[in-house]
């Protein structure tokens, strides 16, 4: 297992790596609750040193957020985790290039930071086009710009794979912290 020194309050702890991947790294350690929640921790971490804040610690595992900078990794790092999930919603799309938007609900199964995939019972979406996304559920609700790469067919209906183009810096703040708690809580 690879150690790992982590810098703060001008004191240095060593912590054992478990797992790293989007925006969470989890540091095995003992007395992971001695840091604080929000606190800022500095460490090193494939020849880069990063800043991260303290978001859990408990049951001898440190929880940080690490800001995605894509710079600083190595292809070897996956940089963003598809999180399965259970949500609702609703896909705008314009079909004939029209001023009308029509409206289909539709069955998230998973999110990343810069993609969604989806099922629609029947397959009426064309690829290689936008649409925009609006999870509901979400809160605030988030509106994101989709580009629908691929779709397979199956007896759910027909699974959709879409690249997130653009999103509002809130709405993808939303989405962040709401990938992270579906991470740590595996909820």
């Amino acid at each position: 297992m690879e150690k790992i020194r982590i810098f703060c309050r001008d004191q240095i702890v060593e912590g054992t790596f478990i797992y790293f991947e989007g925006e969470l790294m989890i540091i095995g350690m003992q007395g992971p609750e001695r840091f604080a929640i929000g606190e800022q921790a500095i460490f090193n971490y494939q020849n880069a040193e990063l800043k991260g804040k303290v978001i859990a610690a408990n049951n001898g595992k440190l929880y940080l957020f690490v800001k995605l900078n894509l710079k600083d990794f190595s292809h070897n790092r996956r940089k963003f985790p598809r999180i399965p999930v259970d949500m609702k919603a609703v896909l705008m799309y314009n079909m004939f290039k029209s001023l009308d938007y029509d409206t289909k609900q539709v069955e998230v199964v998973d999110v990343s930071h810069n993609g969604i995939g989806f099922y629609s019972p029947k397959k009426t979406l064309a690829l290689k086009e936008y649409y925009h996304l609006i999870l509901h559920t979400l809160d605030p609700p988030v509106v994101a710009k989709v580009y629908l790469l691929n779709q397979i067919i199956s007896e759910r209906g027909v699974r959709y794979g879409a690249e997130i183009v653009y999103m509002p810096a809130d709405g993808m703040d939303v989405l962040r912290q709401f990938i992270l708690f579906k991470q740590i809580t595996g909820k």
